[in-house]
Formats: structure tokens, sequence, C-alpha cells
């Protein structure tokens, strides 16, 4: 989340591991001026669907400060993917969720 409350924005560009799509690979790229000059971010993500309402993914993440991004394997934030599942939900519960997390 940016300041204000808005979420961040990001390109994504890849292609499907498989012939059945089930498995994929992202990379990410903020849009301009979309994420925090400082903070951890997202660079990549690895995906699985078994063909239901949820996704797994591994989310690799950098450290952003200011032009620079940080990585280091030792890192408890970026030295390893984070894993997230993704679950359908509607617009409402999104912006529900959203405006409970802070900074």
């Amino acid at each position: 989340m940016r300041e204000g409350g808005e979420p961040n924005e990001f390109v994504l560009d890849g292609d499907p591991e498989d012939n059945g799509a089930s498995r994929f690979r992202l990379s990410m790229h903020p849009r301009v001026d979309s994420l925090n000059a400082d903070g951890l971010a997202p660079s990549h993500m690895k995906g699985r669907w078994g063909g239901g309402d949820s996704i797994d993914l591994e989310i690799s993440l950098h450290l952003r400060r200011g032009k620079s991004s940080i990585s280091n394997s030792a890192d408890p934030d970026t030295g390893r993917d984070t894993p997230v599942t993704l679950k359908r939900g509607t617009e409402s519960q999104f912006t529900t969720l959203c405006s409970t997390l802070t900074r």
C-alpha cells in the first residue's frame, strides 16, 4: 500500500511453464511512481493453479532504498521466496481488506 491507502500498481510479464498453464512465472515491474521509495517490493513470482478458486504463489521480494534494489540470501525478508495463496473474492472484500492494512 502506498501512503493514503492506494494500492501499488505493477506491470506483469511472463509465460506458462507447462502446456496446461497450471504453472507460470511472472516478473513484476512497478508502474511509474506507484511504489513508496523505501520498503519491501515484489520482483517476480512463481505460481501454481489447480483449477479451482485459488492460486498458490512463491513471491521473491527485494528491499527498495530510493532507486536501489537490495536482496541478500541471509536476510529473513529477501533471502527466500514468500509463499502466498490467493483466493477468489469480491471487490468489496478486497476494499475492506485493504482498509484494514496499516503501515
